[in-house]
């Protein structure tokens, strides 16, 4: 046993990890079920510092120098320590201490990479990635991609989250709930069905975001009849759920079912919520409006502001000024915003009530809310 132990520490210390060593190469992923390991064909750092397609007068390639910096000053790199540390003689005790420095570290940076999301700043975290990966101590994990893939769906180039699927594949980080409900949403912004219901057939035990991430993708971009499908084969159908499907099937006009569905939630004893109501006005006549404006109130919706503007824009749309008017009265004190107020401006205007539409406006100003592009249009 003595002669073991001694015989491992005669052995010359392991040598840590080259960083001038080439990283894992990431595959070009278009199907990922049909992907292979061996079949890379180029990394996520490439493909991050290839993309020159402005966000809003910013570029990927370099994002915001400044910003990069002060997400990534508290931030060191294990080896800088371990280098600069002569009092550790111990290699088991070294390379404890670079493996707990390291996870401090990429804790640091998924909150930058979150935070950075969070502000709109989608090319700052996919340069605060791609430094990520220039590191030969820090792996990314499910959180750091999970953070990534957000900021993915929201640039027009759809390679980058496509490179981050594969690489969540390759690192064995698609099998968490959080990787694959943002790959769901990266997906479902590209307009990508296929792929949401790809990615949605291999997960084990879809969530509730799953669920609502697949049913409102399907509605949206038309697959309507697929979307009634998916919702009959839900365990669980909770407002949310409701709402997407009604809301899908608004946008795409299919005004009769969006409808028919409402009508069967309530009969199903399922509680509307100022979402689901909201979306049944914008398309409703005046007398299938009064009658939901009936269920508002019994529900006790009329402090909800959004439900008021779909209120008022429902009315006056069916040329109804007088019950635009009552509600708008009735709801004004704490509960109407601009957009209540540009509603019923814009509304009386297009119906020829020039003076209620300047007293409306006067009542705005008094009531201390600046005016936007709509007021005037």
């Amino acid at each position: 046993m003595g002669s073991r132990h001694s015989t491992h520490f005669r052995e010359g210390p392991r040598t840590l990890p080259d960083p001038r060593a080439r990283r894992p190469r990431i595959m070009d992923l278009r199907d990922p079920r049909r992907a292979s390991l061996g079949r890379a064909s180029g990394n996520a750092r490439q493909v991050i510092g290839s993309q020159s397609t402005g966000i809003k007068g910013m570029e990927y390639r370099r994002g915001n120098p400044d910003r990069i910096r002060r997400s990534t000053r508290d931030i060191r790199m294990p080896a800088q320590d371990l280098r600069s540390n002569k009092g550790f003689h111990s290699h088991h005790r070294s390379v404890k201490y670079v493996a707990d420095d390291a996870i401090k570290q990429l804790i640091k940076l998924n909150c930058q990479l979150t935070k950075l999301t969070r502000s709109n700043c989608y090319a700052d975290t996919l340069q605060l990635f791609k430094h990520l990966l220039s590191s030969p101590f820090l792996k990314p994990d499910h959180y750091t991609l999970s953070a990534t893939l957000t900021a993915c769906a929201h640039i027009p180039d759809v390679r980058v989250g496509n490179q981050l699927h594969a690489y969540s594949i390759h690192a064995g980080l698609k099998a968490y709930p959080h990787v694959t409900n943002t790959l769901l949403f990266h997906y479902a912004k590209s307009r990508d069905l296929d792929s949401v219901k790809r990615v949605f057939g291999d997960v084990d035990e879809p969530d509730v975001y799953s669920w609502t991430t697949l049913l409102s993708a399907c509605a949206k971009l038309g697959e309507v009849g697929y979307a009634c499908q998916v919702f009959d084969r839900m365990p669980r159908q909770n407002v949310a759920l409701w709402n997407a499907i009604i809301t899908g099937c608004t946008e795409n006009g299919r005004l009769n079912i969006a409808f028919d569905l409402f009508l069967t939630m309530h009969k199903l004893g399922v509680m509307p919520d100022n979402y689901t109501l909201a979306s049944v006005l914008s398309f409703c006549s005046a007398d299938l409006g009064r009658q939901v404006h009936s269920l508002i109130i019994k529900s006790g919706f009329l402090d909800r502001t959004s439900v008021i503007n779909s209120l008022v824009s429902m009315y006056f749309s069916c040329g109804n000024v007088m019950d635009a008017y009552e509600v708008f009265e009735e709801a004004k004190v704490g509960v109407c915003d601009q957009i209540t107020y540009n509603a019923m401006i814009n509304g009386l205007v297009s119906l020829g009530w020039d003076e209620e539409a300047l007293k409306t406006f006067k009542d705005m100003l008094e009531a201390c809310l600046r005016p936007t592009e709509l007021t005037f249009s």
